[in-house]
């Protein structure tokens, strides 16, 4: 039968689509600025999120009546991380804290009111679907607004490359250059909270942050400048993502961990591919 044929698994595939290159473009300027854990720590965070969410539309059905649809806990997430990426970038600019201490409170605190929450009103099956993703219950609409936040993560990235390469290099130097570095942080760090909320579906909150950290590491292993670091992002994060919903068809396992598995054997391969290469560069100058 063809896979194809299957409308959830078009969207999924769709979905891996437009969220693998986006989370490994954003990965470049993660990992070069040293902030991967934050990405780790913000997806975490989701699982409070998604406690407060539930916890929220269980009082306001009880007290008022309130029906709600299933997109009011996405809507919820999505400017929960919103809210959380400000505060981060707020407490990071108004105290003394270093970014690590924030990220640890974030990730340690978020995690633990999270699964309290949770485990008093869920069963399991519904947490391991918030731990490790599910892609194949991505709806069109999902689809729709992961692509719409893609493009203007794509949009934004190119427009501010300039500013963002020199914050990469050197804060000061891109103040003495004029950069609007508050400006861009507090931009880039919405924009990564966007990415993580509506990629929760992909991975899940244990793996999300695998789309964006593994990529952009496994393009600097081949990278010989800036220009090709962005390029083989994109191309790992394309490549993990969709071979990864592909892959977990056809072993019939989870699609979140796949994709991560899989962007772990790029990165494997494009370790052994260097070191063979580096060492016949090696036999050549001794000959």
């Amino acid at each position: 039968m063809d896979i194809f044929s299957f409308d959830f698994f078009r969207r999924s595939l769709l979905a891996a689509l437009l969220a693998g290159p986006t989370c490994a473009l954003l990965g470049v300027i993660t990992t070069s600025r040293g902030q991967a854990f934050f990405s780790d720590s913000l997806a975490h965070s989701t699982i409070a999120g998604y406690g407060l969410g539930l916890l929220i539309q269980l009082l306001l059905s009880q007290l008022l009546g309130i029906s709600f649809s299933s997109v009011f806990i996405s809507s919820f997430m999505f400017f929960y991380c919103l809210g959380v990426s400000l505060l981060f970038i707020l407490f990071l600019n108004k105290t003394r804290l270093e970014s690590d201490t924030l990220l640890s409170l974030i990730f340690t605190g978020s995690v633990a009111l999270g699964i309290l929450i949770l485990t008093k009103m869920i069963r399991y099956p519904f947490l391991e679907s918030l731990l490790f993703g599910d892609i194949n219950a991505c709806s069109w609409t999902d689809v729709l607004l992961l692509g719409l936040v893609s493009l203007s993560a794509f949009f934004f990235l190119f427009k501010n490359m300039p500013g963002l390469l020199l914050l990469m290099i050197d804060e000061n130097m891109a103040v003495a250059e004029g950069v609007q570095v508050k400006k861009l942080n507090y931009q880039t760090v919405i924009l990564i909270g966007g990415i993580i909320a509506l990629s929760l579906k992909l991975l899940g909150a244990i793996l999300v942050s695998a789309m964006i950290v593994i990529p952009a590491a496994t393009a600097k292993l081949l990278a010989w400048n800036f220009r090709s670091l962005l390029f083989l992002s994109l191309l790992y994060g394309l490549l993990g993502a969709v071979g990864g919903v592909l892959l977990s068809y056809y072993i019939d396992a989870m699609t979140g961990p796949t994709i991560g598995g899989f962007e772990i054997l790029l990165l494997l391969f494009s370790f052994f591919i260097k070191k063979f290469f580096k060492k016949k560069d090696s036999k050549k100058q001794l000959d």
